[in-house]
């Protein structure tokens, strides 16, 4: 490592296929915005060949605002 060197914090979104545990990952040095989110979706659709019949997303501040009893509120 030089001297001027820093850490830089890395945030991640991956999506992971159910039975072939294939994954795709894009890495981004700054919070994702919700342009990077959709652009994200489209590479990993593109990445897999197309559009899984069903998603399931960890709860993640960038899709969900909240949950309420099992009622997902998502953002904007």
């Amino acid at each position: 490592m030089e001297e001027d060197s820093r850490s830089v914090k890395l945030l991640v979104m991956c999506f992971v296929l159910f039975h072939s545990r294939i994954k795709y990952c894009e890495w981004l040095d700054r919070p994702f915005t919700t342009t990077d989110i959709i652009r994200i979706h489209e590479n990993a659709f593109d990445f897999f060949g197309g559009v899984s019949e069903e998603m399931v997303y960890d709860q993640d501040h960038s899709i969900l605002v909240s949950e309420d009893h099992g009622d997902l509120i998502y953002t904007h």
